[in-house]
């Protein structure tokens, strides 16, 4: 009776015993169902984050075309990305507006892609639950490496589990587990800038090295590309950045943090290499900011031609630069003196000099009403009405009656005005 009553309570702990960490956190669900659920479950998940001022956005490839999209609606069980183009420069920040002026795409949640989607939850803020749900729905997408690191940033603060969560990644890694366990290896994405960890053994963790020894590289090849010439009078030299100088200066500032532990990224000549490009940034930099500085001051004395000037200069140095774009074009634009409710202005010359920078601009972001809008206003005033209207219909076409409203009621406005 004893023995029996012995082989009863093995055979119920096995089971137990036998739990890994998905049945641990998921009520005791089988992975495969856990997937499913999950799968299943994510447009009833998105639907309230819907509101948020953080948008949902993603990269979604189809065919040969990536779009840029955000979540703009749910129905059931099918998703709705609206497609963002580049609206134009915060002139503040300098980072790019993006307005939902595309295609949309309606897509069932499998069709989504595994990365985007991982991106939208922040592992912090997640129950236990949906983050090793996401884990088992990633590994079945075929992205191990991406649950790895939603699992190593869970493992922080849910120390508890870290042995269970090493074993699941061994399993589906491959991996044969070490026995001190898995090692929290911090990464940093040269591309994105984004920290994170991963979970690696000893093995993993070297070809892991032996593969960004290989991206460093290439990576500084690409920095000396992007840089042009570094020496010469600035704005008067052959190769310019093909990056905006701001940007250039960050990746060289992380190109160290990005490849710790390289053959490259460690090695004292590459980083005398970066510190000798980063001073030459540095340089033009700190010119920029100074005549930035007397460009304003060329304003706030209403001398904005002077000012245009500058900013165009400055522009031949730092070509990429949309925030200096923006603000030549800005300062032209005032010195062409509209009046006459737009249809006439003072200085035609300063006028075709701003609409030279707006329509660069257009080439760089299509969809970018208020450029279309400024374009509108500068034939207006050079008494183009047809080419003003063009512009200024084109902006009531294409801008959102909620989301671009400012920009529809001005193009409105100028039509009404229009003589």
């Amino acid at each position: 009776m004893i023995r029996l009553i012995s082989l009863i309570t093995l055979c119920v702990a096995a089971p137990l015993l036998r739990a890994g960490l998905v049945e641990s956190q998921c009520g005791g669900k089988a992975e495969d169902a856990v997937v499913k659920d999950f799968e299943n479950g994510l447009p009833k998940m998105l639907e309230p984050r819907l509101a948020d001022k953080s948008a949902i956005r993603l990269l979604l490839p189809i065919k040969k075309e990536t779009y840029y999209c955000e979540l703009s609606g749910v129905d059931g069980d099918t998703l709705t990305f609206s497609t963002l183009r580049e609206a134009g420069v915060d002139s503040v920040s300098g980072k790019t507006l993006w307005g939902a002026m595309g295609p949309k795409h309606k897509l069932k949640p499998g069709e989504l892609p595994p990365a985007g989607v991982a991106q939208w939850f922040d592992v912090p803020r997640c129950k236990p639950e949906i983050v090793v749900s996401l884990a088992a729905w990633l590994v079945s997408k075929k992205q191990p490496m991406i649950a790895n690191a939603k699992l190593a940033e869970f493992s922080r603060t849910n120390t508890a589990l870290k042995s269970e969560i090493d074993d699941w990644l061994c399993a589906k890694h491959g991996w044969t587990k070490p026995a001190s366990g898995l090692t929290l290896t911090e990464t940093h994405d040269f591309e994105s800038a984004l920290d994170g960890v991963l979970l690696l053994t000893p093995e993993a963790a070297a070809a892991r090295l032996t593969e960004l020894d290989k991206a460093a590289k290439q990576a500084l090849k690409d920095l000396y590309t992007a840089r042009g010439d570094g020496k010469g009078n600035f704005g008067t030299r052959k190769k310019t950045p093909t990056l905006p100088l701001e940007t250039l200066r960050s990746r060289l500032s992380r190109y160290e943090k990005a490849f710790k532990g390289t053959t490259m990224g460690e090695a004292a000549r590459i980083k005398m290499e970066i510190t000798a490009l980063t001073e030459t940034v540095d340089a033009d930099l700190k010119l920029i900011g100074e005549n930035k500085l007397r460009a304003e001051r060329l304003e706030m004395d209403e001398k904005f031609k002077e000012a245009g000037e500058i900013y165009e200069a400055l522009l031949r140095g730092d070509p990429e630069n949309m925030n200096l774009l923006m603000l030549a074009a800005t300062a032209f634009y005032k010195g062409g003196g509209l009046k006459d409710s737009g249809n006439n202005c003072e200085n035609p010359d300063n006028l075709k000099k701003a609409q030279g920078f707006y329509e660069g601009m257009l080439r760089r972001m299509p969809r970018m009403l208020s450029a279309m809008n400024y374009l509108g206003s500068i034939h207006q005033g050079l008494g183009a009405k047809d080419k003003a209207k063009g512009y200024f219909n084109e902006v009531l076409k294409l801008g959102d009656p909620e989301k671009d409203k400012a920009n529809r009621d001005y193009a409105t406005k100028c039509i009404a005005n229009m003589k």
